[in-house]
């Protein structure tokens, strides 16, 4: 069954649906957690995240980091507030995948879904991306 947001009719079941909206998606408790990777030489207002700051500021999001300083970047989280584990669980994976301790454990389709789940999409969704992903990766590769 597909969802349409009344939000402008966004099908949230179409992959890549939440981005750039994840903030009003959030707010409107339609997703439970938003993620961006900021790297150290992007300007803050490229990274996308700037507008959850008022709401993290009152209450109504809470944001969790993974900072690594080694590759300079940091993972930022951002969660409504009964769904603080997926951004506690989404940086331990970053964390221990940035560190090699997922290699053998978890494969990359794996953490796709992993992360298709913390971030509210569906099944069928998450799905869909791996294919989009993983042609993705092999046209790349020949």
């Amino acid at each position: 069954m597909t969802k349409i947001c009344a939000l402008e009719n966004i099908d949230l079941e179409k992959p890549g649906s939440h981005n750039g909206r994840e903030l009003e998606l959030m707010l409107a408790g339609l997703k439970p957690m938003a993620s961006f990777v900021a790297e150290d030489t992007v300007p803050p207002e490229l990274i996308g995240d700037l507008e959850f700051a008022p709401y993290v500021e009152n209450g109504s999001i809470i944001k969790m980091v993974y900072r690594n300083d080694e590759l300079a970047f940091e993972m930022r989280c951002y969660c409504l507030p009964s769904e603080e584990w997926r951004g506690k669980l989404s940086n331990l994976i970053f964390q221990l995948s940035c560190e090699g301790k997922l290699n053998g454990v978890f494969d990359r389709v794996d953490r796709e879904r992993i992360d298709g789940m913390l971030l509210g999409y569906s099944k069928r969704s998450t799905e869909e991306h791996i294919v989009i992903l993983m042609e993705h990766l092999n046209r790349r590769q020949n």
